[in-house]
């Protein structure tokens, strides 16, 4: 135990005292969008680029111990504080390599609340006790908005197991809202599926792009699940579907044949089908989006320093669905 002690020490010694005053770290902020939904996940990539020459490590020694830390402000200037003090962005496992360049990506929901409509800027802030002072990146800035609502309905959760347990005193069932809400976000707009109660949001999830006139079409079938035929051209739509807690369920792509591809609802015992048209194929029948995209799970996979560990906030995105990271990250 003492050996490891005594080569600890050493080792951070060496690293210590092979950084001249004034080394520097280059810092970048990008983020994946300008304009959210409201609860949307708001993703930053943040790049940090290593030019003191020597190694940076970023350790739970108190010697080694660097901080990263995020300055979030309203359109008013009002610094937006952490949701939970004791939980932050760490980069606690972090080695930077001389001239080495790495990315972090952090899900500001999960520490800041962003959630509410307006302006945000944000800038990132690196300090570690190898270097003589802190490094800051360019500000950021991104819009969060409600959305306009264009549709909108109120279903009660199935009971399955015929029990009950989710009825509460004074009221028959409980409830969810689903709503679709359209969001302009450089000139163009997008469509959003909204799931929601009167105390969480359980899932936002960006279903499309609307189409000039061409409407989405809307069923909830028995189980109160939502469907959606969106079109993505005159010709070719998306089929989704999305359960009570915000999860995708059904995820297909048809196109017009010998007949219009249509959601039916039988009115007997409240089956949702699509009928008609045929199964449009990738890169031929048309460009899927989510070819270009990556899982929110995936995501953090990549990167596997502590410092993407999260902690989910009550009523956060559930689905797990693909992250659009934008053209600059």
């Amino acid at each position: 135990m003492r050996r490891k002690s005594v080569i600890l020490s050493v080792l951070l010694f060496a690293l210590l005292a092979g950084i001249p005053a004034g080394a520097q770290l280059a810092m970048g902020l990008k983020l994946n969008r300008g304009t959210y939904m409201c609860f949307e996940p708001v993703y930053i990539c943040i790049t940090l680029r290593n030019d003191t020459g020597r190694a940076l490590v970023f350790g739970d020694d108190p010697r080694i111990q660097g901080k990263l830390t995020l300055d979030i402000r309203d359109e008013r200037e009002r610094v937006i504080p952490l949701r939970d003090a004791s939980k932050s962005p760490s980069i606690s496992s972090l080695v930077l390599r001389p001239g080495e360049t790495r990315p972090l990506l952090v899900l500001i929901n999960n520490f800041y609340n962003v959630d509410k409509p307006g302006l945000y800027r944000v800038r990132a802030r690196v300090s570690h006790p190898m270097m003589g002072e802190e490094y800051y990146s360019q500000r950021g800035m991104f819009r969060v908005e409600n959305g306009y609502t264009f549709w909108s309905r109120t279903v009660g959760l199935p009971d399955l197991d015929g029990d009950n347990k989710g009825i509460k005193p004074g009221r028959k069932y409980e409830e969810r809202t689903y709503s679709l809400r359209t969001l302009n976000d450089n000139s163009v707009k997008f469509i959003y599926l909204v799931v929601e109660d009167d105390h969480n949001i359980f899932g936002v999830t960006r279903v499309g792009r609307a189409l000039g006139h061409e409407k989405v079409s809307v069923e909830v079938d028995m189980l109160s699940r939502v469907h959606l035929l969106v079109p993505m051209s005159s010709r070719v739509f998306h089929y989704l579907s999305f359960g009570l807690d915000g999860s995708n369920t059904v995820n297909q792509y048809w196109k017009i044949g010998e007949s219009i591809p249509t959601l039916v609802r039988n009115p007997k015992n409240g089956l949702v089908s699509l009928v008609g048209g045929d199964p449009a194929k990738s890169g031929i029948d048309y460009a899927d989006e989510n070819d270009r995209k990556i899982t929110a799970g995936r995501l953090f996979d990549q990167y596997e320093e502590r410092y993407n560990e999260t902690h989910p906030q009550q009523g956060g995105n559930k689905s797990g669905g693909p992250v659009d990271l934008g053209k600059g990250i």
